[in-house]
């Protein structure tokens, strides 16, 4: 008697996708960003905005390859 085993990943959600943490990148290289915000909270925000939109692409490839990986098995295992 085999027990199935179920693997349950629990990944925080991102309140922005990627496109909109590109408009905040950019917009944080504006002239009025530079002009509104002092230098160190542009900063600050840069070094966050980043960090997050590097996850973001890490989230996604790995989402990416399980689709893929979905894909093979399920060509293999079809015949």
């Amino acid at each position: 008697m085999s027990l199935k085993r179920t693997l349950s990943i629990t990944i925080p959600k991102e309140e922005k996708t990627i496109e909109e943490l590109i408009q905040h990148l950019r917009y944080l290289e504006t002239p009025i960003c530079r002009s509104t915000h002092s230098e160190e909270w542009r900063k600050q925000q840069l070094s966050e905005t980043t960090i997050r939109f590097k996850k973001a692409l890490q989230l996604k490839e790995f989402f990416n390859n399980i689709a893929q990986s979905e894909t093979i098995l399920t060509d293999i295992y079809k015949d």
